[in-house]
């Protein structure tokens, strides 16, 4: 029993994992059985990844807004910005099963200036109360200009 404890524990940091397969197929597989609280590894595999469709899946798993956020900042491809931007307007209306808890959205929509947010939550958002903050921080910055 010893034996085997020290054995994993040499072994264990030079196996990778398997989200990190030379395989996309194995690699979406592994994406499948990452846990929700994974976010780190989503985001991880949403700028590193060499294929358009692993990354893709990543960002359907990310649900942490902060997380979407400093993504969308970062990504260069347009595709991939765009999806970005459909499952954060997704999770900041209210519409994804996943989204985030009420006052998260709340804060996110306080501190972001991310324009396409706002006009989507001003639209679209299950809570009033995130439509009107929306709205007045889109009338603020046409007022500001």
């Amino acid at each position: 029993m010893l034996a085997d404890i020290s054995f994993t524990k040499i072994i264990k940091p030079f196996i990778k994992p398997k989200w990190k397969h030379r395989n996309p197929q194995t690699r979406k597989q592994a994406i499948e059985e990452l846990k929700e609280t994974d976010q780190d590894i989503f985001y991880d595999i949403a700028i590193h990844d060499t294929d358009k469709s692993v990354q893709t899946m990543a960002i359907e798993k990310i649900n942490n807004l902060d997380v979407l956020g400093q993504l969308i900042t970062q990504q260069t491809h347009k595709e991939l910005l765009a999806e970005i931007q459909n499952r954060l307007n997704s999770l900041l209306s209210g519409q994804a099963k996943d989204s985030p808890s009420v006052s998260s959205r709340q804060q996110f929509l306080e501190s972001t200036d991310n324009q396409n947010c706002l006009d989507h939550s001003a639209q679209y958002n299950t809570d009033n109360q995130h439509k009107k903050i929306a709205i007045d921080k889109i009338n603020r910055q046409g007022f500001l200009g």
